[in-house]
């Protein structure tokens, strides 16, 4: 699990067509230092959010504090 990811640990390829994921010294190999809140499901969930909204209000919250329900429960 690579446990970071958000729009600074993106590139895009423009050649490809391809997103690609870099800085893995959060990651993780099954439960082997897998930290609360760090899901990947959770990250692209707020990754997403921040690109879509362009809004890092949540990047100031802990890890640990960070559930997928405070994006989803936004309403517009």
């Amino acid at each position: 699990m690579h446990q970071d990811i958000a729009p600074r640990n993106l590139l895009i390829d423009p050649d490809a067509h391809k997103l690609l994921l870099f800085d893995f010294d959060w990651a993780a190999c099954r439960n082997k230092g897998l930290l609360d809140g760090r899901d990947d499901a959770t990250g692209v969930i707020f990754a997403l959010y921040e690109l879509n909204a362009k809004n890092t209000h949540f990047t100031s919250i802990p890890h640990w504090e960070r559930n997928m329900d405070m994006v989803q429960s936004i309403s517009e």
